[in-house]
């Protein structure tokens, strides 16, 4: 294989990552919000709380996601040395400043 189908391959995996994690954050987000905080306040669901709850816990999940997924992306290229293996581009994404661990 050569450089550029290993990073489209690697892509596809990192995207294909990046849907379940942001899908089982979200869910679990959502899950926490309708278990904890709705059953406290009275007609919760005639209320604009939810309205206005909702996106916060989305964006809240998209920063948590993002964080998560940057690590683990850099954990794989360093664990499995996929830095020569990957296009420079993409690894210099994910592997700022880190010439002191090599």
């Amino acid at each position: 294989m050569t450089v550029k189908e290993r990073t489209l391959l690697f892509n596809c995996f990192v995207w294909l990552m990046n849907a379940v994690l942001f899908i089982l954050i979200e869910g679990g987000l959502y899950l926490g919000l309708m278990l904890y905080v709705l059953p406290n306040f009275k007609d919760a669901e005639n209320s604009g709380i939810v309205n206005a709850i909702l996106p916060i816990i989305l964006i809240a999940g998209l920063f948590v996601c993002i964080a998560i997924s940057v690590n683990i992306v850099t954990w794989v290229i360093k664990h499995f040395e996929l830095q020569d293996k990957l296009n420079p581009k993409l690894v210099s994404r994910y592997l700022k400043n880190d010439k002191k661990n090599k």
